[in-house]
């Protein structure tokens, strides 16, 4: 995992070395005027990474969903989380600010979540990109 800008081997309290596992809700939000997005509220999460003092990282993160599209019935979910450097290319929704953030015992900074995942379902869903 890449931590304050190099790779560190990190784990959330009580879990095997490299696995971090968090909580926290979701609301399905729109991204612009027809382009389906999440936004995650996530539980504090406390990480352990190797020669480092704990991290603790909160707050809110936007990603885009980038299947299905509007209106597409589908049973997989997939959804990509994207930055600039440590900042989230997605920060506001109706106009207020949702960011992540990170810190040491020592230094609070913006932090981002970056990857791509899927999820996929016994039935099948469509997203109503209605707003």
């Amino acid at each position: 995992m890449a931590v304050f800008g190099f790779t560190a081997s990190c784990n959330t309290s009580g879990a095997a070395s490299g696995t971090i596992a968090s909580g926290g809700t979701f609301h399905l939000i729109l991204l612009g005027a027809v382009t389906p997005g999440i936004l995650l509220t996530t539980n504090t999460l406390k990480m352990a990474c190797a020669g480092m003092s704990t991290i603790t990282t909160s707050g809110n993160v936007i990603g885009t969903i980038t299947s299905p599209k509007c209106g597409v019935s589908s049973k997989t979910l997939t959804l990509s989380f994207t930055a600039t450097g440590s900042t989230q290319n997605h920060l506001t929704y109706t106009g207020t600010k949702y960011d992540l953030s990170s810190s040491t015992s020592t230094e609070l900074v913006t932090s981002a979540l970056v990857g791509n995942t899927s999820n996929t379902q016994a039935n099948a869903g469509i997203i109503n990109c209605t707003g």
